[in-house]
Order: C-alpha cells, then structure tokens, then sequence
C-alpha cells in the first residue's frame, strides 16, 4: 500500500464523524464473488474488475487491491481520479495495528469493542454479524480537505485471529462501494493451511533425515527445514522464518518450530533418565515444569502407540507468550525420543497430525551418516522460551 495510512489515521482520530449503515443487495454480493483471492493465511471474494498490486509478496500480510490501476498505484488521495477506491487487505490485523500504527489491538474482544478501545468516544464504531456467526466492525475517518475518507474495518477470521480493510477514496466513492465492500468483507475467511500436505488424513512425510550418530532416522515434509546442533539435538521449522525465529510467540499462523531429542538424556535438566523411564514420566515432566514459564494444560496426558511402540503426548499453551507447545515422547526400544513443538495458539490442530506422524517415522538402527549439518541456534531459542 502507498498510501501514508498511519498519517492518515492519526489526523483522522482528531474528527468527529458519523457513519452510514452499509446496505448489501443480493447483486451486489454476487458481483463481489467472481474472483477470489486466496493464500496460506486467508480468502476473500472482490468484484472482477478490481485489480490485486502484483508487487504483493506471498509471505506478506497485507495485500492492496483497488477498482482501477491509477488507484492501485496511487501515491496519495490527491493522484486518484473520480471513482478511484483502493484497500489494504490486512490478513493478521494485530501486528498490523500494533507494528505499523502504533497501536494495541486485543483480539480477545469483539471487533466492534476492540475499535472502541482504540479511537476515542466521539468515533462512531459500527457492528456487523455476518450469516455464519463472524463479527466485524468499521470506524470511518473523513478527510474534509481532500473530501475524502478512510474506513477501517476489522474482522473475525477465526478464534482468536482478526483480518482487517483499510478502504481509502473519496467521500462519494467510497459511498458507491459501499455494497461490494460490505460483500468482501463477508467473505473474508481463514484460508486452509498449506504447511503441509494431507492426504486422505494422513501426513505426507517426503523427506528423510539421518542424525550425525546414524542411529536414529525421520522423514519430515517437503518444504520443510531440519538441522542438528552439537548437542545432537535435531532442529526443524516449516519455514526459514519460523526455524530462525528469535521469539516464539511471533511465529506467523501456520507455522511450526520443534525439537527432536534423540534421547532422552539430551533433555535439559529432566530428572528421569534410565532404563525405567517411561514416556508418561518425560511428558509429565514437561507438563509440572511448564507451569512454571506460564503453560496451562490443554487436556490430560494421552498415551497411544506407534507401530507398536508406546508413545504419550501432552499439549500447553501459554497465553502470555502467545503460543501452544505439544510433547510427544515415543519409546523406540533402547531409548525415548522426544518431540517438543510450538505454534501460534489456534494452528496446532492442524500441525498435530504431521507431528504424530513424525514421531512415529522414527527408526533405530545403523544409517549411512548425511554430510556433517550447519549447527543451529534454534534450540537455544525454543529452550529459553519454554523456560
């Protein structure tokens, strides 16, 4: 987006306004889904004729798109012609707000109160339910100089998760999208996830790992990175980003960051090491230690067995650092494996799957040894973290 939005809204939140409701015709909503826009992060339906930048990268989290190329590339309200609207597509509104603008956002509240708590009593907040129970809300700043507006609406995805629209134009055109807005703003969703492929409910596992010791074997999916450090403890992310992440709680939706230790004894300071450990006793020490760096159980400890082989899982999420961690520990005959995996609250389910799977790929035996691995930093990181 071109446009100097915190500028923008800054000078906006000075204004008192009033806005008009948003009426959406049955044409209007049909005309607004003729193209969709889809990612990893989320999908809306626009009208045909609007134009998305193509200057948008994927891993992006905004997107700007607009009814005419001279409004897409527009560098401020003074170059757009008459009808000219263009928005900023927001898929994670929080970082957004608080990133770029400055300011808190508390996904914990609805959408209409989250925008009461940023701008003051004398801007209006108008609320919306849409027909599957989502909620939005919008605040209009007018621009009396430039007869212009901004409109800012912020909008339910899924728990937890908010997607926002910074709509920019003149006054009366802002006025004649108003239909086509509100329509996109309905079918702006939560995209399915594309970490991983999934395949009539199974993980597809392409890849293969070797530890530097050649006795123990993974296979992990496409795309996906993996790494040991001097410890010998195995490293992997679904992404470069989330593999060299310096803060967990600010993985992006859908990634994943995990640990694999080989053995049981590579766990720092667990007490239980020997040949009567079992796996509950490495998941429960997870689960007494966690409370501690404020994880709260989801739910018990579950045990289950993989291939044979007795396995026990725990999943804690902490709140305050804004992620969930699962545990599993599988017992793969001469020792206990343990994978300890994060991912921003919410996206856990869907990454559970492909992380069950890993574990139960692991084989003990005698491998060929891959090329010594680049000694990674990430365990350091996640250790502190859950610490």
């Amino acid at each position: 987006m071109r446009l100097s939005l915190r500028a923008i809204l800054i000078g906006g939140l000075l204004l008192t306004l009033a806005v008009p409701a948003l009426a959406q015709t049955e044409e209007a909503a049909s005309d607004a889904a003729t193209n969709t826009y889809s990612d990893r992060f989320v999908t809306f339906a626009y009208p045909s004729a609007w134009l998305v930048d193509p200057n948008s990268a994927p891993d992006d989290n905004t997107t700007a798109i607009a009814n005419s190329e001279n409004a897409l590339q527009a560098e401020s309200i003074d170059d757009f012609n008459p009808g000219d609207v263009q928005i900023l597509v927001v898929k994670a509104a929080k970082p957004f707000f608080e990133g770029r603008l400055r300011v808190p956002l508390d996904n914990s509240l609805r959408p209409g109160s989250a925008l009461g708590e940023i701008f003051p009593p004398e801007v209006q907040v108008t609320t919306y339910g849409f027909d599957d129970g989502r909620l939005a809300a919008s605040v209009t700043l007018p621009d009396d100089e430039n007869e212009a507006e901004t409109v800012i609406w912020l909008v339910d995805l899924d728990e937890n998760e908010r997607g926002a629209f910074v709509v920019i134009g003149k006054t009366e055109d802002v006025a004649a999208a108003e239909a086509d807005i509100l329509a996109m703003a309905e079918s702006f969703v939560s995209a399915e996830l594309e970490t991983v492929v999934i395949a009539d409910g199974e993980a597809q596992l392409t890849e293969t790992y070797v530890n530097s010791l050649g006795n123990r074997r993974l296979n992990y999916p496409e795309g996906w990175l993996i790494a040991e450090n001097q410890r010998g403890v195995i490293i992997f992310g679904s992404s470069a980003e989330a593999i060299d992440t310096n803060n967990i709680g600010t993985l992006p939706r859908g990634e994943v960051l995990g640990l694999l230790y080989p053995a049981v004894a590579l766990v720092p300071e667990i007490p239980v090491v020997g040949p009567e450990t079992e796996v509950t006793s490495v998941v429960t020490f997870f689960a007494n230690t966690g409370g501690e760096a404020g994880y709260v159980q989801a739910g018990p400890i579950e045990t289950m067995a993989f291939n044979g082989l007795e396995a026990a899982s725990s999943l804690a999420i902490n709140e305050v650092q804004n992620h969930e961690r699962l545990v599993i520990a599988v017992n793969v005959g001469d020792d206990i494996i343990t994978i300890l995996a994060f991912t921003p609250i919410g996206t856990m389910d869907d990454l559970e799957i492909v992380l069950d799977a890993m574990a139960a790929s692991v084989e003990v035996g005698e491998f060929e040894v891959p090329a010594p691995p680049q000694a990674a930093d990430a365990e350091t990181t996640a250790t502190e973290e859950a610490e």
